[in-house]
């Protein structure tokens, strides 16, 4: 598999990793727009509360919560991959186990993602470092800071 310097990765047809195919050239395709998604798992490792949250409009804008801090910003999708850019954050402190899990979720949406939906899930990323979420029955409210 190739990353293209400025593109996504090349995936082959049969990945096991997929997503929906690409949306239209000038709009996004990504998981599920307009849902909040509540991490359940970083690389693995099940999420503390207040746990992290990403919303993905069909505008390609993200929103969402690391758990302690606010997060925004723009997602470009390709075929079965994602990728967020241009994120801001709110700065608010917070125990330092969730400010570890912050870190570890915001390294998980680094660079480009392979993505699949199955029914009320988004595995986003690889297993072994990637995240996964859940539906969320009601958006959370972010934490203000």
């Amino acid at each position: 598999m190739s990353t293209p310097p400025d593109g996504p990765p090349d995936r082959p047809a049969d990945s096991p990793t997929h997503g929906p195919a690409d949306g239209p050239a000038d709009g996004p395709a990504a998981p599920a727009p307009r849902t909040a998604w509540v991490v359940e798992f970083i690389a693995g490792e099940a999420t503390i509360d207040p746990k992290p949250q990403i919303s993905l409009t069909e505008d390609g804008r993200v929103l969402g919560t690391t758990g302690v801090n606010r997060i925004s910003g723009r997602y470009e999708a390709h075929n079965e991959t994602v990728r967020i850019t241009g994120a801001g954050m709110t700065r608010v402190a917070g125990s330092p186990e969730a400010m570890d899990q912050e870190r570890r979720f915001l390294q998980a949406l680094e660079g480009w993602n392979a993505f699949h939906v199955s029914d009320s899930r988004l595995d986003l990323g690889a297993p072994d470092t990637g995240l996964v979420c859940v539906l969320s029955e009601s958006p959370t409210t972010p934490p203000s800071g």
